[in-house]
C-alpha cells in the first residue's frame, strides 16, 4: 500500500523518514519529492509498505503528529497521487 506523507520538514531525509516508517513495518519504496533545479525538499513523500495492515497502522499512529518539528499529514495516497509518482 502507498501513503501520502504531507507537511514534511524540508530537512527530512529520505534515511529519516525510513527510519520513522520502518519502525510500522517493511518499507518497499520510498520518495521525497524534491525541486529538480534546486534539489530541496519540496515538502511531501510516498511511501510503499509491504503490508497494507502495517501501513493504515502507521496512517491511525502518524497522522498529525510531529516529526522534526513539522505536523505531518499520512493518509493512503489517491489513484491520482499514484499515477503521478515516478519511483526512479
Amino acid at each position: 500500500m502507498v501513503l501520502f506523507i504531507g507537511n514534511v520538514s524540508k530537512l527530512t531525509t529520505e534515511k529519516e523518514l525510513i527510519e520513522l516508517f520502518t519502525s510500522f513495518g517493511v518499507v518497499k519504496k520510498l520518495r521525497l519529492i524534491v525541486d529538480k533545479i534546486t534539489r530541496r525538499s519540496r515538502g511531501y513523500a510516498y511511501v510503499d509498505m509491504l503490508e497494507d495492515t502495517n501501513a493504515l497502522a502507521a496512517v491511525q499512529q502518524l497522522n498529525t503528529t510531529s516529526f522534526m518539528n513539522s505536523c505531518l499529514i499520512v493518509g493512503v495516497a489517491t489513484k491520482g497521487q499514484l499515477s503521478k509518482i515516478e519511483w526512479s
